[in-house]
């Protein structure tokens, strides 16, 4: 089932440098020169576990962080740690578990993974950690859903067991105007809008070709939602016919977020407060909690789609939107945007403060290199060593290296700069190997390792900017 493989690219190496304020040059040279261990993930069934679907864990109890991968958009799942030589070792979900996790949709030749997001808080605080997914049936939309499972044992966490013994276990496509949601569950996001991030109950935003949905608390108070609806139809058969349906599950649907292209969530209004934010060819809309709550019609929460906006910058294209991240950049304690535009070649970076977020970018990221393409189709943090800091890590998938079309490459820059410090491409460059389709970093012995995925294998560029990369633990 595993096949697993690492080479390097060059020894251990000293490095007597400073690299505070340094040139490009140098940080090229410190990573070219960094041991690159290459690695192939293959799960259940030999299916292949690269894809752009990826979330990073902080460290556990063994002070090492984790990547969940899940195969692009196949039946595979991936738990990856860095042991002590920074060697990538997964673990997969096997057969069986896939198949539990996502019952009743047939497994594995018609499911597919379409979303993955961490969620805020696992149920109790001896649980592993949690994460949502959205699996989908093409031929059966009606059988899509979004299960919640603990990342690491890749076991379905069953919510009907917990305070509510009514309460569904898995959120499942809504009826839209007579018919299942179209694409229920593009991609995911969590947040809770409400209550502190330690809450075990979170809104959960779920992408559709019919807009943008967003569920209270996991969707567990559907049923409670169903007998309110039943009561009014009774006493109103057309209460929620056409337009209006809707209206009588628990859930809000942005319906003006149709040519969306993805969406995130963090502490990005004034005053810090949490929001889901959706890009798109229009621009940034913000979701969230309006300053009067009020309910539908069978007293289930109703979000406001446009709490802001903030319209398309200049240069963007209509792909804006089409990779996000949320984090501290400029270190003020508040929540920064990075908006990928691949179409554009292009990231844009919207800086947060006390007052919420900039309505126009703060500094706009590109690379001029010839080839390149598809760059910002990927974004990733690293918190590399304190010779080289902090670094801003742009996927570019699509770029050409000589006739080697979408070879793919990866671009360095200071977490809140825009110099470019290293590029970094496929060791072995191929055709449609699309390097850089997922990057980032995970944590090892007090530092990042940065990570580089493509669409057949992946990298891990190990002890950037140390002195002496091999003795690290």
């Amino acid at each position: 089932m595993t096949v697993f493989a690492t080479k390097w690219l060059h020894g251990a190496i000293a490095l007597g440098l400073s690299c505070a304020g340094c040139n490009p040059l140098v940080y090229q040279k410190i990573i070219e020169d960094a041991p690159v261990h290459t690695f192939k993930l293959r799960g259940a069934g030999g299916v292949t576990g690269h894809g752009p679907l990826g979330l990073v864990y902080p460290p556990l109890d063994d002070k090492v962080g984790y990547l969940l991968m899940a195969g692009g958009g196949q039946a595979s799942l991936a738990w990856l740690k860095l042991n002590r030589g920074a060697e990538p070792v997964p673990t997969f979900a096997s057969s069986e578990q896939l198949e539990a996790l996502v019952a009743p949709i047939p497994y594995p030749t018609t499911m597919r993974i379409t979303g993955l997001a961490r969620v805020p808080s696992p149920l109790t605080t001896e649980d592993s950690p949690h994460a949502i997914m959205a699996v989908r049936n093409d031929t059966r939309p009606e059988l899509a859903q979004i299960v919640r499972f603990q990342a690491s044992e890749f076991e379905r966490v069953d919510l009907t067991l917990q305070d509510r013994p009514d309460a569904p276990d898995a959120i499942v496509a809504p009826h839209i105007t007579g018919r299942p949601a179209s694409n229920f569950g593009r991609q995911l996001a969590a947040i809770n809008l409400d209550a502190d991030q330690n809450d075990p109950d979170y809104e959960v935003m779920v992408g559709s070709d019919d807009g943008v949905l967003v569920y209270a608390n996991l969707a567990r108070d559907h049923a409670v939602y169903e007998d309110a609806r039943e009561l009014i139809l009774a006493a109103e058969p057309d209460a929620f016919s056409g337009s209006n349906e809707p209206e009588g599950y628990g859930f809000t649907l942005c319906s003006n977020t149709t040519e969306w292209n993805a969406f995130i969530a963090g502490k990005l209004l004034a005053d810090d407060v949490p929001v889901f934010v959706i890009a798109g060819s229009s621009g940034l809309s913000f979701v969230g909690i309006p300053a009067t709550l009020f309910n539908n019609r069978v007293g289930a929460p109703i979000y406001d789609c446009a709490l802001q906006t903030i319209p398309l910058p200049t240069g963007a294209s209509l792909s804006f939107g089409a990779a996000l991240l949320v984090s501290d950049l400029n270190g003020d304690a508040h929540d920064d945007l990075v908006v990928g535009d691949p179409d554009a070649n292009v990231a844009f970076v919207f800086h947060g403060g006390a007052a919420g977020l900039a309505s126009t970018p703060t500094h706009v990221l590109d690379s001029d290199r010839e080839g390149v393409d598809e760059f910002g189709a990927a974004l990733g943090r690293a918190d590399l060593s304190g010779d080289i800091g902090s670094v801003l890590v742009v996927g570019a998938p699509g770029t050409n290296l000589g006739a080697r079309t979408q070879a793919g490459a990866a671009y360095v820059y200071p977490l809140d700069g825009t110099e470019l410090l290293a590029s970094l491409e496929d060791l072995h460059p191929d055709r449609n190997a699309r390097y850089g389709t997922w990057v980032g970093g995970v944590f090892r012995s007090e530092q990042d390792e940065l990570v580089v995925m493509g669409k057949v294998e992946g990298r891990v560029y190990e002890r950037i900017g140390e002195t002496d990369p091999a003795a690290g633990d």
